[in-house]
């Protein structure tokens, strides 16, 4: 299912791995910030990526490269094949150990020192899988998405995408799978504001199946932090089929609002490889990139500003709410 073309894997180092492709925009950042947090070793999976990824994360000391057999949306037992890597390859190489699976434009943060000091905690309840909030962080005007400067670490990341929307977005019950979503964070917002549906962008079936069944809100929750072993699978690209631990309150910045997206919204539409058929960003090119509805800000009465974690507790997104 897996080569590994560059470098080797170490069992006794705190790994992250992430499915790439064209992700150079991220990459630099994404090292940056997970050295910080105490990550050890990088591995990626690469979807035949044509920009310099692979070139500069082969350049890197920390680095592994897998090759998958098949490309992202290619049909393994009936669904897509990318989103089952995830638990294909930790089940192959990662038993036995905490990972991290998080992908190039999400950023792992929390309350204590390192990731170090997550899994210590959470060995010592017995837990196997750690959730976090999904953050969806943008610039505070549109304009921002046009430019092509790709940021080199985190704080500049952050200094160029520093807003969320206030909280909360998550209702936790305690031993399910996933929570309830009260809030849909800054995507779900601008689709409501312009009255898009992500469904006008199916098929008739689905279109007419998702009219006559109950909404279903858009998931901003994942479960990045696994201890791996026997039996354990993600069901999709966010949920575990173990019910996760949410009391450290784990949060993931989303930057997908960035110079990046036009060029990632152009191939995702152009693949059709991401769920439903891409039709999420279909319905993202029709409010960011259309100049009839395109608005000068990005920000509203909600909107916060990220200096910290603390940010996070003052906005009522984490900790979670709780049943």
């Amino acid at each position: 299912m897996f080569k590994i073309i560059h470098g080797s894997i170490s069992p006794n180092k705190l790994s992250a791995y992430c499915v790439v492709y064209n992700e150079m925009f991220y990459l630099p950042a994404f090292l940056d910030h997970y050295r910080s947090l105490g990550i050890e070793q990088f591995i990626f999976i690469d979807d035949g990526s044509t920009d310099e990824s692979f070139a500069y994360l082969a350049s890197q000391p920390d680095t592994v490269i897998a090759q998958p057999e098949m490309r992202y949306g290619d049909k393994l037992n009936g669904k897509r094949a990318g989103p089952q890597w995830k638990s294909i390859f930790a089940q192959r190489y990662l038993q036995g150990r905490w990972s991290l699976c998080v992908d190039a434009d999400e950023f792992l943060v929390f309350g204590l020192p390192s990731l170090h000091d997550v899994i210590e905690k959470a060995e010592s309840r017995g837990d196997l899988g750690l959730g976090a909030v999904m953050v969806d962080m943008y610039p505070a005007q549109l304009a921002a998405l046009d430019g092509t400067e790709a940021p080199n670490s985190f704080s500049s990341m952050l200094q160029s995408y520093p807003f969320f929307d206030r909280g909360p977005y998550l209702d936790w019950q305690v031993g399910l799978l996933k929570p309830r979503v009260i809030y849909e964070g800054a995507f779900g917002r601008l689709l409501k504001e312009h009255a898009i549906r992500t469904s006008d962008y199916s098929s008739r079936l689905t279109r007419f199946l998702e009219r006559i069944r109950p909404a279903k809100a858009r998931s901003v929750f994942k479960v990045p932090l696994v201890r791996w072993g026997a039996g354990l699978q993600y069901l999709n690209a966010h949920t575990l089929n173990h019910a996760p631990t949410t009391c450290d309150g784990l949060a993931l910045l989303h930057f997908k609002f960035t110079s990046a997206l036009r060029e990632k919204m152009n191939w995702a539409i152009e693949r059709k490889s991401f769920n439903k058929g891409s039709r999420g960003y279909f319905a993202l090119q029709a409010v960011l990139f259309n100049p009839s509805i395109r608005r000068n800000e990005f920000t509203y009465e909600g909107t916060c500003r990220y200096g910290s974690y603390q940010d996070l507790e003052a906005a009522e997104i984490i900790p979670l709410k709780r049943k």
